[in-house]
This record gives C-alpha cells, sequence and structure tokens, in this order.
C-alpha cells in the first residue's frame, strides 16, 4: 500500500534570509504524526509550499517519502488561503458569524485551487495508493478527484470543529462542499460531537445520511480536554 498525503501546509519551509537559504520545520501534532507515518510506510506528501525560497524545492527526497509542493500566484494565495479558508471557513466552523466574510470571488479562486490540488494529485498516484486528504482548506479536492475518475480510496480528516446543522446552513456554498467531503471514503472528526454535527448536517441538507463512513478518530490534539464526554467536567 503506497500513501499519498495531502496538506495545505507543508512539513518543512525554505526561507532566504540574506545570501542564505534556511530551512525550518513547521512544528505541531499533525505535522509530527503525518511525518512519523510517512517515514515508516513510505509514500509521497504534497502540500503548498509557501516559503520565499520554497519554489527551489517544488520537489524534495525525505526519510523514506517525497516531498512535492504546489506553488500558488498571490492572486490565489489571496483568494484561496486568506480570503476564503481563513476569511469564510475559519471563522464560520468557530461560530464567529460577524468575522465571516463572504466573497463569491474567493470561493470561485478556492475552488481552483483545490482542483489544482487534485492535479497534482493525479499525477502521482498508483493502483494502490491510498489518499489522505487533511483539514478544511481542501475540501473541493474529492469532487476534482472523482471527476478525474479517480476511484483510489480517499480519507479526509478534518481537523476543526464542525458546527451545528443550523449555523452551517448560512453559508452558500455549503451544499457543495458537505456533497464533496462525502465523496470521500472515509471521513473522520476529532470527537463525536463533531461527527454526530456533519451526519446531522448531511441529513438536513439531502434527507439521506453521507455516502462516506463517519468515524470519530482524535490526530494531534488533547482528546480528554476536547472530547463530547469530556464537555461541562
Amino acid at each position: 500500500m503506497n500513501y499519498l498525503i495531502v496538506t495545505n501546509s507543508c512539513p518543512f519551509s525554505h526561507d532566504k534570509q540574506g545570501n542564505k537559504i534556511v530551512t525550518t520545520s513547521n512544528v505541531g501534532g499533525v505535522a509530527t504524526a503525518l511525518k512519523s507515518m510517512l517515514e515508516k510506510f513510505g509514500g509521497t506528501w504534497i502540500c503548498w509550499g509557501r516559503g520565499s525560497a520554497d519554489e527551489n524545492f517544488c520537489e524534495e527526497k525525505y526519510n523514506n517519502y517525497t516531498l512535492k509542493r504546489i506553488m500558488l500566484t498571490r492572486r490565489e494565495r489571496q483568494g484561496f488561503y486568506e480570503e476564503y479558508s481563513n476569511g469564510v471557513l475559519w471563522p464560520l466552523f468557530h461560530y464567529f458569524r460577524d468575522k465571516i466574510k463572504f466573497m463569491p470571488v474567493s470561493y470561485k479562486i478556492y475552488n481552483e485551487v483545490n482542483k489544482k490540488f487534485a492535479k497534482e494529485i493525479s499525477q502521482n498516484i498508483e493502483n494502490n495508493s491510498v489518499i489522505w486528504i487533511n483539514d478544511y482548506q481542501l475540501t473541493m479536492v474529492p469532487f476534482h478527484l472523482r471527476q478525474m475518475g479517480i476511484k483510489n480510496k480517499i480519507i479526509f480528516t478534518w481537523h476543526i470543529p464542525w458546527v451545528s446543522k443550523e449555523f452551517y446552513s448560512i453559508l452558500p456554498e455549503g451544499r457543495d462542499i458537505i456533497q464533496s467531503l462525502s465523496m470521500s471514503d472515509v471521513l473522520t472528526f476529532h470527537t463525536k460531537l463533531y461527527t454526530n454535527n456533519f451526519t446531522e448536517t448531511y441529513r438536513f441538507l439531502f434527507n439521506e445520511k453521507p455516502h462516506s463512513k463517519v468515524y470519530s478518530i482524535p490526530l494531534g490534539i488533547d482528546t480528554s480536554f476536547f472530547s463530547y464526554e469530556g464537555q461541562g467536567k
């Protein structure tokens, strides 16, 4: 089995500092877990190279895995990351309604960048590749992969809260996003509360259960603090 990990951020960044190029590890529980898995089992890691010198390192070989960086234009970076991922999805999934800035053009760019990720995935998969996509910046990738005719197993892990069905319904592109996520074979959330919220949202919008298998599987967080069972204690 071959693993193909897909994330917004890369585990390493290269930046220009004067006449030197400095390599920095991007720390975090999720990045550490994914890197450890690839070092053990091998595979490919696709991510956005946002370091100031990353364009010189679009492909790198590390311990038992290959890192592939996608480069974005200034327009793509602004629409995909700053305006839609951080200006719409992040505040929405944290119930910060007053901070949400809906802009149709930013969603268009967000979707285009997701398609760019999907194209890079399609050029690096093998017949036995398991595609593991991570987080809210890449919600439309499963849709584009299926549109390309890719039938490989897709796992999608959601690393932030999932809100109630009533709050989610204010998202103009909500139906497209949740339908794309359900094109994954497996969907995972950190807590039972988030899992239940997702399932109830899907039923609310489509009057049926999600097509994918949905699980509560913590990754990189303090489960005792954020667990559904622990709330109120």
